[in-house]
């Protein structure tokens, strides 16, 4: 269990442009815009997100996060 995370935990990547990943270095979070989260696809392996930045050359880079197991069905996978 990662510290400072309560239950079960699961590891989550997400490809970012430049402004989402400035956001994130200087946040240190996902920074809910006016839709929140929706809309942001997040994948269960570093390939997968690999893969989805592969197909926009706007991304940047992948960001790993860890989150509650149970937030998996409130994310866009």
């Amino acid at each position: 269990m990662k510290e400072g995370v309560k239950g079960e935990t699961v590891e989550l990547y997400r490809a970012v442009g430049v402004r989402e990943y400035e956001s994130i270095m200087a946040n240190k979070s996902f920074t809910p815009r006016a839709n929140g989260l929706e809309g942001r696809q997040f994948a269960f392996t570093e390939a997968e997100a690999l893969k989805y930045a592969n197909t926009y050359p706007s991304k940047v880079a992948i960001i790993k996060t860890t989150i509650p197991k149970d937030m998996i069905g409130k994310l866009d996978f």
